[in-house]
């Protein structure tokens, strides 16, 4: 039995298989719009309609894996961004709940304590089998 490779004329262009094709630029400005606009929490059907396509193409981009793999790499840069906020506020956010923990005539100190304690993860900590 012999074997039967496909063969290409020498002035074929390249073929992206196996290679990330991302790199090379194969999402539409439609597809990476859909892509900002589901990062934002757009549900499928708004994202259809304000880019004016069948529900039916966004659902075939989902499937696509250079699809895919751009809304998770922009997932990611939001995830990041949010998390670097968060670590800039916690400062501040300690010193409002040191302040009304030492608030006698406030009564929010119960909430902040109890707060503060949930955030510390102390739970974790001392109750065996969980963490």
């Amino acid at each position: 039995m012999k074997n039967h490779v496909a063969k290409f004329p020498p002035n074929s262009p390249p073929f992206p298989i196996g290679e990330n094709r991302l790199n090379a630029n194969v999402l539409t400005d439609k597809q990476l719009a859909a892509i900002e606009m589901l990062i934002v929490g757009k549900s499928l059907a708004a994202v259809a309609e304000a880019m004016h396509i069948d529900r039916k193409t966004l659902y075939n981009w989902r499937c696509d894996s250079d699809f895919q793999l751009a809304l998770a790499e922009r997932r990611d840069e939001l995830w990041a961004s949010a998390a670097d906020r968060l670590r800039g506020l916690l400062d501040s956010s300690l010193d409002v709940i040191e302040q009304r923990l030492h608030d006698r005539y406030d009564h929010s100190r119960f909430q902040a304590a109890a707060t503060l304690l949930r955030l510390s993860g102390l739970q974790k900590s001392m109750v065996p089998g969980r963490g």
